[in-house]
């Protein structure tokens, strides 16, 4: 039986977006915000989220450059929740 994961849901836009990174000197930060509201799905504890990061990360296997700019996008989603959570407790 597979085990669910959410990373179909993200790596069309991920590789295309790291193509264009060239292009989008905040590649990273404009990915994240593609996702706002999704974070959960990569940056959650559950699971399944583990399980897409880590098979995220698998994709870049062979590639440090797709590696790095992956991990800036979930520092990013994650600099994004930390903003929204500021804004609740304002």
């Amino acid at each position: 039986m597979k085990t669910p994961s959410y990373e179909a849901y993200f790596i069309d836009d991920l590789l295309e977006r790291f193509a264009l990174r060239a292009e989008d000197p905040d590649s990273a930060m404009t990915t994240a915000d593609l996702f706002r509201n999704d974070e959960w799905r990569l940056l959650g504890e559950d699971p399944w989220a583990r399980l897409s990061r880590e098979r995220l990360f698998a994709l870049a296997c062979g590639n440090p450059q797709f590696e790095r700019w992956l991990a800036q996008v979930f520092q990013c989603m994650a600099y994004n929740l930390s903003q929204e959570d500021q804004g609740a407790q304002s």
